[in-house]
């Protein structure tokens, strides 16, 4: 999704927006502010936000779309502190648990950290003239929800209305009655492919003469076997040959959860 972009033909030249960025955990939906640059272009800035919308709930319809077909999403497509607010209905400043709220900002590689930033006043690191010191109530209360959810509001927004199809299906209410880990695995995707995963869920099928059958079955029980974990050695797994063999067999790169979806096969024939 990180290749989701906003671009239109301006007499000077083209103008992109990207809808999400990169970040250590996966993508994140981009700031509003970044649709700033087409305000100067009056009606035209109207239409880009209302175009960027539409693929916002688009990405929410298509992640209601995996969920309602037992498919998983990938999990780099929305990391976990997003996840609880998208998924769960979930702020930063409702959470309970605030060591999750921080370890969640250092997957996505926040800058902001709290040990640095106490005694700080806001104005120091926002600019906007605000001389309230920062503590750790507000940090969570007040920084964090703004820095990394109002900030983005109209991405979030767009997304949920998409997810719950116009507040037509309650899956936050769901979510919410479940903890995040389990949201995770119900949802999205493992976030990495072992070898030992690989093969709980490969099912051979045997065919031809009880010779031949006896071949196939010693091929897979050792030589098949052996060659998927010898690709988590570090020389192989750089060419991600778990991934590219995965999406070879199911189109794509990742696999459930076994919690999830305990009976998820790939049949080899």
């Amino acid at each position: 999704m990180s290749g989701l972009t906003i671009t239109l033909k301006m007499p000077k030249g083209k103008i992109s927006v990207k809808l999400f960025e990169q970040c250590p955990a996966g993508v994140i939906p981009t700031k509003t502010e970044n649709f700033d640059l087409f305000k100067k272009y009056g009606e035209l800035h109207a239409e880009v936000i209302e175009v960027a919308r539409q693929y916002y709930r688009a990405v929410g319809r298509m992640m209601l779309r995996s969920l309602m077909s037992d498919y998983p999403i990938s999990s780099e497509a929305m990391p976990l502190f997003f996840r609880n607010i998208i998924f769960r209905d979930v702020r930063p400043e409702d959470n309970p648990y605030k060591e999750d709220v921080l370890n969640q900002l250092l997957d996505i590689g926040a800058e902001i950290r709290l040990d640095h930033l106490i005694g700080v006043t806001f104005d120091h690191l926002l600019s906007n003239g605000d001389m309230e010191l920062i503590t750790r109530e507000n940090f969570f209360t007040k920084l964090v929800p703004w820095y990394f959810v109002d900030s983005r509001d109209m991405a979030i927004k767009s997304i949920k209305e998409g997810l719950t199809l116009d507040g037509g299906v309650e899956l936050p209410v769901l979510f919410q009655s479940m903890p995040l880990r389990m949201v995770s695995e119900l949802a999205f995707s493992k976030p990495s492919i072992e070898a030992a995963d690989l093969i709980k869920v490969l099912h051979p099928i045997y065919t031809g003469s009880e010779m031949m059958e006896t071949i196939q079955r010693h091929f897979f029980e050792n030589t098949f076997k052996e060659v998927i974990e010898e690709s988590q050695t570090k020389s192989i797994q750089e060419h991600n040959f778990l991934s590219l063999f995965v999406k070879l067999c199911t189109g794509t790169f990742f696999l459930p959860h076994h919690g999830a979806q305990p009976d998820f096969k790939i049949f080899i024939e």
